[in-house]
């Protein structure tokens, strides 16, 4: 008995047919381990960095209901002592991973090396938590960079990861909804202090999300005060409730203590 085999698969069989034999005659390596691709791909990683980069960030640790920030023991309200001292303006912080190994590399390799692809393997790392929120949100919002960050860059890599999970989830995709009044000198290095500083009074939002359930999307968490910032400017414009969406999280050694966060005034 013959097999029918349709139109459709017998060129999808085709193209990957195709692939490997490109692969073959012309490797390129994977931009994460250098090892050369079996198959061409729009992402140039191999499956075994995909698979890595994707691990989930749970450890087996209770988290904070609030910023996502691991905790031996959480309040009766879920929360931990920075969050319940200083509540964040945003309602809840989650991430796809840890930003470390493999998902640290692709993160850089989309933030600083043009390997936009990468934002719709994130996106879709992130849809699966966007569609676990208790509340569906109206509108999808990247974390704005500043003008000369953005001219230096060409692209915003929170807005590219946004704009592939505003597709996925058929939200609207509102960029222009939020941005910064002025330039702030660069997070990295700085403290959770020296952040919420450099970052006062450096996001201003439209009327457009007034009421709105907003999902604000940024490439990493660290120590919030970037998240912190971006959902007071949308609470103050309105926003009915804001819930932030990151790649990945800094790593747990990484990340203050709850205490110390208290501490630092006005956490996120």
């Amino acid at each position: 008995m013959h097999q029918h085999v349709s139109g459709n698969g017998v060129r999808r069989w085709g193209r990957e047919v195709g692939r490997a034999v490109f692969c073959l005659l012309f490797p390129s390596p994977c931009r994460l381990c250098g090892l050369p691709l079996r198959h061409a791909r729009r992402l140039p990683v191999c499956l075994s960095c995909l698979t890595a980069a994707a691990a989930p960030a749970g450890l087996g640790l209770p988290v904070c209901r609030q910023c996502g920030d691991p905790v031996p023991a959480p309040a009766e309200d879920g929360r931990c002592l920075a969050c319940r001292t200083a509540p964040p303006a945003y309602a809840c912080a989650r991430a796809a991973t840890v930003y470390r190994g493999a998902a640290r590399e692709l993160i850089l390799q989309l933030k600083f090396h043009g390997l936009r692809p990468a934002a719709s393997f994130w996106a879709q790392q992130l849809e699966a938590l966007a569609r676990a929120l208790p509340e569906f949100p109206h509108l999808v919002i990247p974390v704005p960079l500043g003008r000369q960050r953005q001219r230096q860059r060409g692209y915003n890599q929170s807005a590219d990861i946004a704009r592939h999970l505003a597709r996925r989830l058929a939200c609207a995709y509102t960029p222009g909804a939020l941005h910064r009044q002025r330039e702030t000198a660069p997070q990295s290095g700085l403290d959770r202090a020296a952040r919420i500083r450099n970052l006062d009074g450096a996001f201003a939002a439209s009327a457009r999300v007034a009421g709105q359930r907003v999902l604000l999307i940024d490439d990493v968490f660290t120590t919030g005060a970037t998240a912190h910032a971006a959902a007071a400017a949308l609470r103050r414009a309105g926003a009915r409730q804001v819930v932030v969406l990151t790649a990945a999280r800094a790593a747990l050694e990484f990340a203050a203590a709850p205490t110390a966060r208290a501490a630092a005034g006005s956490a996120a």
